[in-house]
């Protein structure tokens, strides 16, 4: 049955045994999963936005992982949406289309997920996200 289903008979306990033992041998240094906030410093490196529009990015996702506007999002989906938001505040937009084409994601996830930073822009938007860069306006921002 189980080979019907393409399920694996390995019992989750060994993987994680076998993956610690692996990790020990080959002296993985770190294996931590990688933050929002790292992508987007990757991402915008790759969209060539100025430093102001990264920094507001960053900023914006923090905020939203604090109010939990992305909640159960992956932090590609995450950092897609915040680049996309912050490029258009800063007046450095960038296209949805060429985002999802560096991060990695379909341009719906993106949209889909700016959707949700839009509607909750009005608090996550603080003066200190604001202040970032002075072209910086929420008039800049599309309406999804």
């Amino acid at each position: 049955m189980c080979l019907a289903m393409d399920v694996p008979r390995v019992p989750r306990k060994d993987i994680g045994r076998m993956f610690k033992y692996l990790k020990d041998k080959l002296g993985a240094a770190d294996t931590a999963a990688m933050s929002s906030d790292d992508l987007m410093t990757r991402y915008c490196a790759n969209l060539s936005l100025l430093e102001s529009a990264q920094e507001c990015a960053i900023l914006l996702g923090r905020m939203a992982r604090e109010r939990d506007t992305l909640a159960g999002k992956s932090p590609v989906s995450v950092a897609g949406a915040c680049i996309y938001m912050a490029s258009h505040l800063v007046a450095q937009p960038r296209d949805a289309r060429v985002i999802s084409h560096v991060a990695g994601v379909s341009e719906v996830t993106i949209k889909n997920s700016y959707k949700l930073l839009y509607a909750d822009r009005a608090l996550l938007l603080s003066n200190q996200i604001l202040a970032v860069d002075p072209a910086a306006s929420t008039a800049n921002l599309p309406i999804p």
